[in-house]
């Protein structure tokens, strides 16, 4: 209740009713309203909350912070305030953190940072509707893995907000992996396409908000 209402008070709703302009999320997904995630973790206070739930939520799931992880990985620099803020817990005092950054379109370790091998990773993610940037992460790992020679394990990854729409399966692409959602904050989804979505047929605006938390 405490993590709705931080997200209540200190995220940024955009709403078609109130902008006149409707939003794409995904290569997928339109939507008429989209919360902007990041004002969230401008105060400590608030980010030691979201950490709190998302450890809660990693002994829920059967993820033992201070035995099953290594290294914790952000998306994005978007992710690193929860990461640093993850990683002052007692229970993972003991990792690394570091994070993965767009460069010319491909999405590469910031620079300086590499694996070690058999080092135990766990990706940490804003918010997530279609869950494309952590396959990204993972097929990047893997694909680094295979050039270094230097093999880690990724065990699973935390998305504190899953926005996802109802009736969506992404799990079903990630049965081999441990998954920790915090928080879930269901978009309403339109077809990414003119024809199909009802708002691009009203001639509402629209704003690409792809890779936008």
């Amino acid at each position: 209740d405490e993590c709705e209402r931080i997200i209540h008070e200190r995220s940024v709703l955009l709403d078609t009713a109130v902008t006149g302009r409707h939003y794409q999320l995904s290569n997928t997904i339109h939507t008429d309203k989209v919360h902007l995630f990041a004002p969230v973790l401008e105060r400590s206070p608030n980010r030691k909350r979201f950490a709190e739930r998302l450890h809660q939520r990693m002994w829920e799931k059967g993820v033992n912070p201070r035995a099953d992880i290594d290294v914790l990985l952000g998306t994005g620099i978007e992710s690193m305030p929860l990461v640093y803020t993850l990683q002052d817990m007692d229970a993972l005092e003991h990792t690394r953190a570091i994070y993965m950054e767009e460069r010319r379109g491909m999405l590469s370790l910031g620079p300086g940072f590499s694996f070690r091998q058999d080092e135990r990773i766990f990706l940490v993610h804003l918010a997530s509707v279609s869950f494309r940037t952590i396959r990204r992460a993972i097929q990047t790992i893997y694909a680094l893995a295979e050039h270094t020679g230097i093999q880690p394990c990724v065990e699973g990854f935390a998305v504190l907000i899953d926005r996802s729409p109802e009736g969506t399966e992404w799990e079903r692409d990630f049965v081999a992996f441990r998954r920790v959602v915090g928080i879930r904050s269901p978009i309403t989804a339109y077809p990414a396409n003119k024809r199909r979505c009802a708002l691009c047929r009203k001639a509402v605006p629209l704003d690409d908000l792809r890779g936008v938390v």
